[in-house]
């Protein structure tokens, strides 16, 4: 008795699961956006939250700005943005420049934000991803040297109406 027919019985019903394609599906989510958090002039604020992830540290002219090696590579500084006046989604347009001149973060991107957790009214990306990374011709070079020098880092959210709000500060940077 041979056994050729039934292997290929079973090798075309092997053939058969592997044309099976699986799709996966989010499943659907309702964010309500309060319009208060929309409500009145523009204006944008960048701050860290501790690790905790309750307290903020609102950036401003001296703090110290930390960068940090991110999970799947790369290094970043990740501020909370937060804005009022400006609807969500919004084109945020970040940039940290060094004292020396040297531009060495730089991210635009369109993005959703969204109602703040502590009553705020206003509307924030929590950790908005700036990669830091020399400029060329040293773009390659490991960027420890940057702690402890000072940079402006400042960030522009605009909308799709054309609101728009600046927020800068001169900071140190610090790599932990």
């Amino acid at each position: 008795m041979s056994r050729a027919p039934t292997l290929i019985a079973l090798l075309g019903l092997a053939a058969l699961r592997c044309d099976t394609e699986l799709h996966y599906v989010d499943p659907p989510i309702l964010v309500q956006q309060s319009e208060l958090a929309v409500s009145g002039p523009p204006g944008v604020q960048l701050a860290y939250y501790d690790a905790t992830g309750a307290g903020l540290a609102p950036v401003v002219d001296g703090v110290e700005v930390a960068i940090v090696d991110g999970l799947q590579g790369g290094t970043w500084t990740m501020p909370a943005v937060r804005t009022t006046g400006i609807s969500s989604p919004a084109t945020v347009e970040c940039s940290v420049v060094t004292d020396a001149g040297e531009q060495v973060g730089v991210v635009k991107t369109r993005t959703k934000f969204y109602a703040t957790k502590d009553g705020s009214r206003m509307l924030e990306y929590r950790s908005f991803p700036i990669p830091i990374r020399h400029a060329a011709p040293n773009a390659n070079a490991p960027i420890a040297d940057l702690t402890g020098q000072r940079a402006t880092m400042g960030c522009t959210v605009t909308d799709k109406e054309l609101r728009s709000a600046s927020h800068s500060a001169h900071v140190m940077l610090v790599k932990r």
